[in-house]
């Protein structure tokens, strides 16, 4: 009988190795995953936390030269801060108090620009 016992509580240990070994893997398998949430969460926020820089708004006046389009201005002096070239040629118009994209050799129009130089 004592052989029966002796068997009995080895099967008992093993069942509680086992028991232990899934437990420690459940545990380090949950620090792992949490370890690589905050890692992910770290970069994702460090990575929206990169701000454009400050920029300021100004105008200046550009003389159209010979084969000059609005165009071709509007590509020069556009920022990122616009959604489009023509939300860019519009405002222009807007300033201008101009009808249409038609511009003539020597007529002065107002662009605005921005810049990250704060000018005084």
């Amino acid at each position: 009988m004592g052989t029966r016992e002796n068997m009995h509580s080895m099967k008992n240990e093993m069942i509680k190795l086992l028991f232990d070994r899934r437990v420690i893997l459940s545990l380090a398998s949950l620090v792992i995953a949490a370890m690589i949430l905050i890692a992910c969460n770290s970069f994702i926020v460090s990575a929206s936390s990169k701000t454009k820089p400050q920029t300021y708004k100004y105008y200046t006046e550009v003389r159209i030269g010979h084969n000059d389009t609005l165009w071709g201005i509007a590509n020069e002096y556009i920022t990122d801060d616009y959604d489009s070239v023509n939300s860019y040629i519009n405002e222009v118009l807007n300033i201008n108090s101009m009808l249409t994209e038609d511009v003539h050799y020597g007529q002065r129009i107002v662009v605005p620009y921005y810049s990250t130089e704060l000018k005084q």
